[in-house]
């Protein structure tokens, strides 16, 4: 008879399988009869070699519009479109085969 052990390391699979840059779907912030917002985040894990964890960069496209309030001097109906970026960096770390941790550095939002 024989018998064979396997130890796999289930944290550094999910580390591996996690590093790279993830985009999301469109999702809404606002949707008001004034205007509406929506947002596109992207999460770049990047690895530190030899760990399980390393630096995280979030970069996210945020766009809104709505219209413009009529006045005595404009007559036909307007409408504001404007769109920013948003980023902020911090560290993710695989805590087991399939949970991980993630630090937001407030002092990075820009």
């Amino acid at each position: 008879m024989s018998l064979t052990l396997v130890s796999c390391d289930e944290t550094a699979r999910l580390a591996k399988e996690i590093q790279g840059s993830w985009c999301g779907t469109p999702e809404r912030l606002s949707d008001k009869m004034s205007g509406t917002a929506n947002i596109v985040e992207t999460f770049n894990f990047v690895r530190d070699d030899g760990k399980n964890g390393g630096p995280l960069i979030i970069s996210a496209m945020v766009d809104a519009t709505g219209p413009l309030q009529q006045t005595d001097q404009i007559v036909q109906p307007y409408a504001l479109s404007a769109a920013a970026e948003v980023s902020a960096q911090g560290i993710w770390t695989a805590i087991d085969d399939d949970e991980v941790s993630v630090a937001i550095d407030p002092q990075s939002i820009e």
